[in-house]
């Protein structure tokens, strides 16, 4: 079964990514909120607050100008020139490439890493670069 580029990214901006490799997409973390009623010796559990997880996106490859447009997104964020959130997708692909398996929505994503995945001037294939962003929600479809 071949797994490279069986993701497609688009980030709001940025032109379309294929990947290898995406992680942290079905991560969501809930803390119940706890009520304690009088001398009961265990709390109520209930709806409390969630986070998701931050996505990795990993074996990008550096087509045209993507990995110069998600470095300068990182670089403008951290140095406080562009901090709009911007909304992701990402799209898992089937073996044949072009049956859909997974789609996700990610809303108000931040940049968190960026590396480039080194540079190999023997081999005829495309540079490759490593990052990261943590998104506010997400949803799966």
């Amino acid at each position: 079964m071949s797994t490279k580029n069986r993701f497609v990214v688009e980030i709001e901006g940025i032109d379309q990514i294929r990947a290898t490799k995406v992680d942290g997409l079905d991560v969501i973390k809930h803390t119940p909120a706890k009520l304690m009623i009088g001398n009961r010796p265990n709390p109520i559990h209930g709806r409390g607050n969630y986070e998701v997880g931050e996505v990795t996106v990993s074996h990008a490859e550096d087509l045209g100008q993507t990995a110069e447009q998600v470095f300068l997104w990182h670089q403008n964020y951290i140095k406080g020139f562009d901090l709009a959130k911007r909304n992701a997708r990402v799209v898992e692909m089937g073996e044949d490439g072009v049956s859909v398996v997974a789609e996700y929505e990610l809303q108000n994503c931040v940049p968190t890493s960026f590396k480039n995945d080194g540079m190999d001037a023997t081999s005829s294939d495309h540079a490759f670069f490593t990052f990261g962003f943590q998104p506010e929600d997400s949803s799966r479809f």
